[in-house]
């Protein structure tokens, strides 16, 4: 598998003024946009083609090779399972790796993700804590259900009332290989493609779920962020700028 799709079609709300005319991707952090981490992680993984999912100020986003654009003209209506949506059906039947946007990865993390075996590969963080601590003053205000059983994912993306309710968080990355495709499209058959569209990721494994998918999980430590806010920005750039050792630092690794 030597694709990824990457959801960029949604915009920054939270960002600032300077969201207004920029993609979220396009948000800088370590001198380099979200989407240009992604890049040098994806292609020191071996991912080497990508097909980019625009929506608000998709002018901001410039395709180097490599890549190529897939638009979502209602991205203000739809989620990210609406933005994948808009991909070339060939292009999801042959197998991706669904990567949210907003979020930059150790090059490592993608490399293992590759070549995890299973249909579905969900990639989860089991040092959530720290990080969703950082980010917010109540982390139960964002952090979601995530339970496994087995190394396969048997509850995701309800409001947790407990922090014990959490073995680990979503990551913005579903390596998707043909026959999870197909699993993934019973299920927009069967909820409906209006309420698929407006789906995020974690609510469509859901569903799939209760189809019965089998979902394997890749426990990982760390080593990527979200940026969804102005105190997200805020919060790495501390962390980058103190010189000492972070666990999600998703830079790669001297030597």
């Amino acid at each position: 598998m030597n694709t990824a799709i990457v959801l960029a079609a949604g915009r920054g709300s939270r960002l600032g003024p300077s969201a207004i005319e920029r993609a979220k991707c396009m948000t800088p952090i370590a001198g380099r946009s979200l989407l240009d981490w992604q890049r040098r992680a994806m292609l020191r993984a071996g991912i080497q083609r990508r097909v980019v999912v625009t929506g608000h100020a998709a002018d901001s986003v410039a395709l180097v090779p490599g890549e190529c654009r897939a638009h979502c003209n209602d991205w203000a209506a739809n989620g990210p399972i609406g933005s994948l949506l808009c991909v070339d059906r060939a292009i999801l039947e042959a197998g991706f790796v669904l990567a949210y946007g907003d979020c930059v990865w150790r090059a490592d993390w993608l490399s293992r993700l590759l070549t995890e075996p299973g249909d579905l590969v969900l990639p989860a963080d089991i040092r959530w804590h720290s990080l969703w601590h950082a980010r917010f003053a109540d982390p139960l205000s964002d952090a979601e259900t995530f339970q496994t059983r087995a190394g396969r994912l048997c509850e995701i993306g309800a409001r947790a009332s407990s922090e014990t309710e959490i073995e680990a968080q979503f990551m913005g990355l579903v390596s998707v290989r043909p026959q999870g495709w197909r699993s993934m499209q019973r299920t927009i058959t069967r909820i409906g493609l209006d309420r698929a569209r407006r789906c995020d990721a974690t609510g469509l494994l859901s569903e799939m779920l209760s189809d019965g998918a089998e979902i394997r999980v890749l426990p990982l430590a760390g080593g990527w962020i979200e940026v969804d806010s102005m105190r997200d920005l805020a919060c790495y750039r501390q962390r980058l700028g103190d010189g000492a050792r972070w666990d999600h630092d998703w830079r790669d690794r001297p030597g």
